[in-house]
């Protein structure tokens, strides 16, 4: 009668089969949801950068860029806008506002605000009587931008 293998060892290499097919499934779903993470993460980058050109846009916008220049030049007192200027410089407080509010809430990166908006700082600091008379009225007025160029390296 011929030797018959005992079938102990086939079951053994069976489960180790399935110990190495588990583990290996188990790698497989760990790197896939990585990876997601990864993309999502790079979607929601990328979402927010697209915001961030848009209001850009916006903020280049030929009433919002010469408003600017003349704050930067001293041309306008905040103080005493005229109708025109104060509507540009509320439409310009509004986007700073914007601009502040996806930064507090780490939808936007810092740096990348600062680079598409140097001139933050600059223009709040020359508005600040404006502001400040809008506070008298509103209290919360501007506070998310004034907040976001106090940020500003």
């Amino acid at each position: 009668m011929p030797d018959v293998p005992a079938r102990g060892g086939d079951v053994a290499v069976w489960d180790a089969v399935q110990g190495v097919s588990g583990a290996l499934s188990a790698v497989v779903v760990i790197v896939a949801c990585v990876y997601a993470r990864e993309q999502i993460k790079e979607s929601k980058h990328t979402r927010a950068l697209q915001s961030l050109i848009a209001i850009h846009q916006e903020f280049q916008a030929p009433p919002l860029r010469k408003v600017r220049r003349r704050l930067r030049l001293g041309e306008v007192n905040a103080a005493s806008l005229t109708p025109e200027d104060r509507e540009v410089v509320e439409d310009l407080l509004q986007k700073l506002e914007l601009i502040a509010f996806l930064v507090s809430r780490g939808l936007v990166e810092l740096d990348d605000v600062v680079a598409l908006f140097p001139s933050v700082p600059v223009v709040l600091g020359r508005l600040q009587p404006f502001i400040e008379s809008r506070r008298l009225t509103e209290p919360t007025y501007a506070v998310n931008a004034a907040s976001l160029a106090r940020r500003y390296p």
